[in-house]
């Protein structure tokens, strides 16, 4: 009934550096908020935060691999589970980033191209060092410095300021 508390999630919180050499990022995330920045760094760094019910039968699976230098974060659990996941990740300068949030907020900065789906999600994307993509289905999107923009809002605010390109 109307009495029976949700257990409150926990949070647990990892952080980890991708081993080996990173070419390009694809993060895929189910309602997490992910950020995506360029950074002074050597190796791709990854936090996770991870929201989850103990009772539901313990830490979401999240997903790391990279192949061939596509570094893949992903959370399939979270598509069919009470959970989220969300990801903080810094890369080296001159990575493109692929980055689908299915309804989460997704920032992402200074990458060597951006394509982002945000599923209703808001998108802030600035000083992107390429072409930027963007999709949000009814999210709120904020573009600051891209070389040129492809951009469905599917209705949602639209700003944009020094896109270098059509």
């Amino acid at each position: 009934g109307p009495w029976h508390r949700q257990p409150a999630p926990d949070t647990v919180v990892r952080s980890l550096t991708m081993p080996g050499h990173v070419t390009s990022l694809d993060v895929q995330g189910y309602g997490g908020l992910v950020k995506v920045a360029a950074g002074p760094v050597s190796r791709a760094e990854v936090i996770e935060t991870i929201n989850y019910v103990k009772q539901e039968g313990g830490l979401p699976a999240v997903v790391q691999s990279v192949s061939a230098g596509r570094l893949t974060l992903a959370d399939p659990a979270c598509a069919t589970s009470d959970c989220t996941v969300g990801f903080t990740v810094t890369v080296p300068a001159g990575i493109p980033a692929t980055v689908t949030t299915d309804g989460g907020a997704a920032a992402v900065s200074g990458t060597a191209g951006a394509a982002v789906d945000s599923v209703g999600g808001p998108v802030i994307a600035e000083h992107i060092d390429g072409p930027l993509t963007v999709n949000t289905d009814g999210g709120a999107l904020q573009m600051d410095g891209a070389a040129g923009a492809d951009v469905d809002s599917g209705g949602g605010l639209v700003t944009a300021a020094h896109i270098d390109g059509a």
